[in-house]
């Protein structure tokens, strides 16, 4: 299941449907409480961007071995991501600052 903060409606979906009885293991951190993940890797971006020198530095993306995190894996802001961790429910991906490749 393809689970990211931009459907709901599949969270909703997967508790509804849940015939084993167990959840799925990205719907055991609320919604409430993954928002305000959400919100802090929003203001830890921004915090970053204000810090980072943009000719020296790039802020990048760590972490993720599910198919939504994958592939902003190692990458740079805005050259393969631009909306900062979590993306999902129990996502531990987060950002850190490099100097600039060459």
């Amino acid at each position: 299941m393809n689970c990211c903060s931009c459907h709901n409606h599949i969270h909703a979906k997967a508790l509804q449907d849940s015939e084993s009885g167990s959840l799925n293991p990205f719907l055991r951190e609320s919604m409430h409480a993954f928002s305000l993940r959400k919100s802090v890797g929003v203001q830890t971006l921004q915090a970053l961007l204000e810090k980072t020198d943009p000719g020296k530095e790039e802020i990048v993306w760590q972490g993720g071995d599910c198919e939504v995190c994958s592939p902003r894996n190692g990458k740079a802001f805005g050259l393969g991501w631009d909306n900062p961790p979590p993306l999902h429910p129990q996502c531990d991906c987060f950002m850190y600052v490099r100097k600039r490749r060459r």
